[in-house]
């Protein structure tokens, strides 16, 4: 199964519009979402801080909440 053929188009833009740092920090916290050992897993709270806190780093992000 291709990825791109499950994945909403909201987030299947270029990747290299996005500074590396960001990208890098994104794809750790879904590494960490896939481990086999569910204690292992952070948790949905802990998710949902980092996730926002990649998003509080993008530029762009503060023209989008207005």
């Amino acid at each position: 199964m291709r990825v791109a053929s499950t994945t909403p188009s909201s987030i299947t833009g270029d990747v290299t519009s996005y500074p590396f740092e960001h990208v890098e920090k994104f794809s750790t916290l879904a590494l960490k979402c896939c481990e086999d050992e569910p204690e292992a897993r952070p948790k949905m709270t802990e998710v949902v801080t980092e996730l926002g806190n990649i998003l509080s780093m993008m530029p762009e992000w503060d023209t989008r909440r207005d």
